[in-house]
């Protein structure tokens, strides 16, 4: 079958989709991903066909309202908000990529960013599957991950946060999707509330991709909600890791990984001391992601090596720990990895990831990105290197998340909906 798949977001939201893709590429599907023009040759790189969409989703994130955004990650109604007016900016025109992108298609899979395809699949009377990286439909067992994860009032409020987090996201977006439905797709409007619980009562299937390890399955969710486990993505078989960084990890002991994706900061400079003072006070090797305010590999001391992008799958189990903003793409290396993780989050769902790192004891209390300083980092770097109790349990967890197959549950899950045989 010819198979779209449809995404949005940084590198770690589409990242997992084309490791879904190569699943059912190997299943027998025709697969094309769709998704933003920057992404064209990493996608292309894993043989798989790609449909461009304009939008550019580094642009966006650079712009002021996306660092805006990051800025009052600590604050969700303020990033929330931002995020919401910067999707809305962009939503017009890749609503408008859309139904030219999946023509031709036998079968639609979508992201939460590519919700709208629910409506190009009801067009095209073709089956479509949802499939999220995070927890979004109703239950009591938790709140909503957007909000702050301290904030424990028991179930009948969780279940009303996953209510409301459905009306935040869909109100804004309602009148552009309207408008939409009614000028290409020739569909009625949706009414006011229907948005996102419209899939809710239609029993529509969702599968996540991620482990119920980390987040269990709520007694609630019906059959055709399924957890499949992480999507992973390993390296191509053709890359090979820099002979500098190779010495670099022979010349001493395990170095602690930092770096925070996509997330940007309008001071980068102050990052890079806060993390190198960091590093000094704990006493540990380090290796950072490149962005930190134009540092060079000659402003470095010997036991920090900077470099661009390293897979995840190859370079975190040589790690003691790893410190990041808690994506979720990053957050789930670490933990198959079986190696602590420091999280640091930024806004919207990293949070709630940390908080679930920490509860699973495979790392130290996260630190909100605006109160990081180099005591306190040194301080739970310290903990994560040192701790027996955290290193014994991130090495279980690791090994259990191994052992799943998130891809192919996935796949197998995906052709039952389908009809795939």
């Amino acid at each position: 079958m010819k198979i779209k798949v449809i995404t949005a977001g940084s590198r770690g939201d589409i990242q997992p989709y084309v490791a879904l893709g190569l699943g059912l590429q190997m299943a027998g599907h025709d697969v094309c991903i769709v998704t933003h023009k920057s992404f064209t040759q990493f996608i292309k790189s894993y043989g798989l066909d790609m449909y461009p969409i304009e939008v550019d989703p580094e642009e966006l994130v650079n712009s002021e309202k996306g660092k805006k955004m990051l800025e009052n990650g600590s604050n969700p109604f303020i990033s929330i908000k931002c995020f919401l007016e910067l999707y809305k900016e962009a939503l017009g025109e890749f609503l408008d990529s859309l139904l030219p992108a999946c023509e031709g298609a036998d079968a639609l899979i979508f992201s939460m960013t590519a919700f709208a395809c629910y409506f190009v699949a009801e067009k095209l009377k073709i089956p479509a599957v949802a499939t999220y990286l995070f927890p979004f439909n109703r239950t009591k067992a938790f709140p909503s991950v957007f909000l702050p994860p301290d904030i424990k009032l028991g179930g009948s409020f969780n279940f009303f946060s996953h209510a409301l987090s459905e009306q935040i996201f869909w109100q804004p977006v309602r009148p552009v999707i309207n408008k939409w439905l009614k000028k290409t797709l020739k569909m009625d409007p949706i009414p006011f509330i229907s948005g996102f619980s419209r899939l809710n009562k239609l029993k529509f299937p969702i599968i996540y991709g991620y482990s119920s390890l980390v987040i269990p399955k709520p007694k609630e969710w019906g059959d055709w909600i399924k957890v499949t486990g992480y999507w992973y993505l390993d390296q191509p078989l053709e890359w090979q890791p820099p002979n500098d960084l190779l010495e670099f990890l022979d010349s001493g002991s395990p170095p602690v990984y930092i770096g925070f994706g996509s997330m940007v900061n309008r001071n980068p400079e102050e990052s890079a001391e806060i993390v190198l003072r960091a590093l000094e006070k704990s006493k540990s090797r380090g290796i950072l992601l490149s962005g930190w305010g134009g540092l060079q590999k000659s402003d470095l001391p010997n036991n920090v090596f900077l470099t661009n992008s390293v897979p995840h799958d190859w370079l975190f189990p040589q790690m003691s720990a790893v410190v990041h903003h808690g994506g979720a793409g990053t957050t789930s290396a670490g933990l198959r990895a079986g190696i602590p993780s420091v999280i640091i989050p930024f806004f919207a769902d990293q949070p709630f990831w940390a908080d679930r790192v920490h509860m699973l004891g495979v790392g130290p209390k996260p630190i909100p990105r605006k109160k990081v300083t180099p005591e306190n980092l040194a301080e739970a770097i310290k903990i994560a290197t040192s701790d027996v109790k955290i290193q014994k349990k991130a090495a279980r967890v690791g090994q259990a998340i191994r052992q799943e197959n998130g891809i192919e549950n996935a796949v197998n899950q995906i052709n039952k909906i389908i009809k795939y045989k």
